[in-house]
């Protein structure tokens, strides 16, 4: 299904689904469209995009799928867009949904999943957990605020990857409100700040292995550490703002707002 409009277009595929995971992804690759802009959903090819979708829908264990109307799926997009309106100004947001049948998706994220590698586009997953409606409306919140940035910074180094988590998290709870997300909440404090201290030699890193260790808990750090010490920085940023700009923060670079932040630097 696509919704077109003059500030967004929106590709579902959850009616396609089908547990031969090879043969959904072969549909998914024949019917997503290509921009020269963006590519394939922002990969350059649909190889690369073929390598990602398994991993991102199917994950290592999977639960049986549930249909979920694409309307309401739609319909949910839509009202989340116009709440990001005053922030999306000129920019044409593309938003690529997929089923999931992840099981760490749909039980450790409430049935949502998002990313956005590449400006203004959206790759999300949905499950109907639940929880699902408010988590999709707070993960298209979250991504959006990537999706924007993008246009003006670039998210190379490990450094970047915790600015740019911090301001999505602080972005989707004043644009869309609710509670604090499971992952910018894993960890107190005093707990960020002593894995901080451990990994302050590695910000100008940009090796996915080091990313991976600190926000996923592939290594010696816990799961998700990296949103919640990503959090931390740009909630001491935030505070020391006379006013909170949110088209100007979105253009900001991420060394300049750890820098202002305080001790996280």
């Amino acid at each position: 299904m696509v919704n077109k409009k003059s500030t967004n277009e929106i590709f579902i595929y959850t009616d396609k689904f089908s547990n031969d995971s090879k043969g959904f992804i072969r549909i998914v690759l024949d019917s997503i469209p290509y921009y020269n802009d963006i590519g394939y959903a922002g990969y350059r090819s649909k190889t690369l995009l073929k390598k990602f979708l398994p991993w991102f829908i199917f994950g290592k264990e999977q639960i049986k799928w549930k249909n979920i109307e694409e309307s309401e799926i739609k319909k949910i997009i839509e009202k989340t867009l116009e709440l990001c309106k005053p922030f999306i100004k000129n920019n044409y947001i593309r938003i690529f949904v997929f089923p999931t049948v992840n099981r760490f998706v749909i039980e450790r994220m409430n049935g949502v999943g998002g990313f956005s590698f590449w400006k203004n586009t959206i790759i999300l997953t949905v499950y109907p957990s639940s929880n699902w409606k408010r988590t999709l409306k707070e993960t298209v919140c979250h991504e959006m605020a990537h999706a924007l940035s993008l246009n003006y910074v670039e998210r190379k180094t490990l450094l970047d990857g915790l600015v740019f988590e911090g301001v999505a998290e602080h972005f989707r709870e004043y644009v869309a409100g609710g509670k604090r997300a499971p992952w910018s909440g894993s960890l107190s404090r005093k707990q960020a700040l002593e894995i901080f201290t451990d990994i302050k030699g590695k910000m100008k890193s940009t090796k996915y292995s080091t990313y991976s260790d600190v926000f996923y808990g592939a290594g010696k750090y816990p799961l998700w550490a990296g949103y919640a010490i990503g959090y931390y920085i740009v909630e001491d940023y935030l505070k020391k703002q006379e006013k909170v700009d949110w088209i100007k923060i979105l253009k900001t670079r991420p060394e300049s707002i750890m820098k202002k932040s305080g001790i996280w630097r």
